[in-house]
């Protein structure tokens, strides 16, 4: 009996012990990343070193996406937690209440100071004004995406008509100025790192950018499920502290060289490209707070359902959930 009973003791301290240890264990968060644009995921990737809560109050299980689109799909099927996500996929998701999302940290946005997508053309093509494509053929990357619906929206602001005055064909940004230099359209969108090697090929005249329609553009935000947040606050909170941490690295002129490296290693895309534009006036703008823009999230929702790509008028603040964020307001 006493043997049995020490057995039993024993047992019960290792089921104890064991029980101690799988609550001790972080949880995981499944994280969808694509490239361009995510310098904060990147550095978060490949500097867990300088982050203060990884691998104690959570872990990354990072998962790349071709795009925001795939993202959204994996989220909606269960099978992510979090990602970098464009706008117009994110708010067709809440729409349609395929997944319910919240925006927690701004990632990049295009505005003054910061690069913004630009429709180009070459010097030599005669076009000088958005008046002079009328009757030419424009590269778009994306039927529906937000960058075709600002090129339409510029167009008809002066005087052309986007389905009838021009003809508009659907080119991927990687091909874009090699279709532009064939001659296959007269003119494109261009979006970094594509811009600066164009630019720096030569031979290209800027025609608009999305300036004229919204100053101010949320490109990517980081958004989590509602579910995730909810069952694991503090793994969510401490994320995101690590997040802005990364965010301060990236912007701190002293580690420029190092963050071209791993932008280079994790994206694929040449160094010395990334080199002319990265983390400079000429890069997509990273908000020093990393906090959401949420008047500029509501007037790109406006003109999304202006623009029919919304049935209904979602409101920004709704979709935005900074209770978690360090740097917000208490």
């Amino acid at each position: 009996m006493k043997r049995i009973a020490a057995v039993t003791l024993v047992l019960g301290l290792v089921l104890a012990a064991s029980g101690r240890a799988g609550a001790a264990d972080p949880p995981v968060i499944r994280i969808g990343w694509s490239v361009p644009a995510q310098t904060q995921h990147y550095v978060m990737m490949k500097k867990p070193g300088i982050l203060k809560h990884y691998g104690k109050a959570y872990k990354a299980d990072w998962v790349n996406f071709p795009g925001s689109v795939a993202i959204i799909q994996a989220i909606a099927s269960k099978n992510l937690d979090a990602g970098g996500i464009s706008i117009v996929p994110l708010a067709r998701t809440i729409e349609q209440k395929a997944a319910n999302l919240k925006i927690v940290a701004d990632m990049m946005s295009e505005r003054k100071g910061g690069f913004q997508t630009t429709w180009v053309t070459l010097e030599s093509s005669g076009i000088k004004t958005i008046a002079d494509l009328k009757g030419k053929t424009m590269g778009v990357a994306g039927y529906g995406s937000t960058t075709d619906l600002l090129a339409r929206a510029i167009l008809r602001k002066n005087g052309i008509d986007p389905d009838r005055d021009v003809k508009r064909v659907e080119v991927p940004f990687p091909v874009m100025e090699s279709a532009m230099r064939k001659g296959d359209i007269v003119a494109g969108e261009l979006a970094q790192p594509f811009y600066a090697n164009a630019k720096a090929r030569g031979g290209i005249r800027e025609l608009f950018t999305a300036q004229e329609v919204l100053p101010v553009l949320p490109l990517l935000v980081e958004a989590f499920t509602a579910e995730f947040m909810a069952a694991h606050p503090q793994a969510v909170k401490a994320f995101l502290e690590d997040y802005v941490t990364a965010l301060d690295f990236a912007r701190d002129p002293k580690n420029r060289d190092e963050v071209v490296g791993i932008v280079a290693e994790v994206s694929k895309l040449p160094r010395d490209v990334l080199a002319t534009f990265l983390l400079t006036p000429q890069d997509y703008f990273m908000s020093p707070d990393a906090m959401p823009d949420v008047e500029a999230i509501q007037k790109t929702l406006d003109f999304l359902k202006e623009g029919g790509v919304l049935k209904t008028q979602l409101d920004a603040k709704s979709m935005v959930d900074v209770s978690l964020h360090p740097r917000a307001k208490r």
